[in-house]
């Protein structure tokens, strides 16, 4: 089964602005992590599922997924989405529900147009969101598996880390 992989840096926002918006001074991912996550065993990462900049818009983002979610209707495998934004601290400015929104370059969007990209998956292909931005460095899962209607659906709300599968620990981001 092969493990694919979507990186996000947002470090710049549209907006005319936003070079003087608060911000962290150091992003804490860099170009070796994104060797190491490359040179990992089955994992997947080409140059069209990393979004950094200007290329990190929703819509870039969100058709990427769903090129994924096509792929996954024919094989098996897994796709982790990994997500940073150095404008964090911006939201948490406005907002106490911080955990509930995303920045892109074009957009900001609610947690539900994730969560709902990725519930579209089969139970055969794995979809994780990873959000390493945030100020904690705790493990965080929100479980969202796709099951029977009869059967509950179990959520440990982790506001980090989105999965379609079902988890009964909290993995580390």
């Amino acid at each position: 089964m092969k493990t694919h992989c979507i990186f996000i840096l947002v470090n710049q926002l549209e907006e005319i602005n936003s070079d003087t918006l608060p911000k962290l001074k150091h992003p804490c991912i860099s170009i070796t992590d994104l060797i190491s996550i490359r040179k990992k065993n089955s994992l997947r990462l080409s140059m069209e599922d990393i979004f950094i900049g200007t290329k990190a818009t929703w819509k870039n983002i969100a058709n990427r997924i769903e090129e994924y979610q096509e792929l996954s209707f024919l094989r098996d495998g897994k796709l982790d989405i990994i997500y940073y934004s150095i404008y964090d601290s911006l939201t948490r400015t406005y907002t106490d529900a911080a955990d509930q929104y995303f920045h892109f370059y074009d957009h900001c969007i609610h947690r539900n147009e994730i969560e709902q990209l990725i519930e579209g998956f089969p139970p055969s292909f794995s979809c994780e969101f990873k959000n390493k931005s945030g100020e904690t460095s705790k493990s965080k899962i929100l479980d969202l598996k796709s099951e029977p209607k009869d059967t509950p659906n179990y959520f440990q709300f982790d506001f980090g880390f989105l999965s379609n599968k079902n988890h009964s620990r909290f993995s580390p981001i």
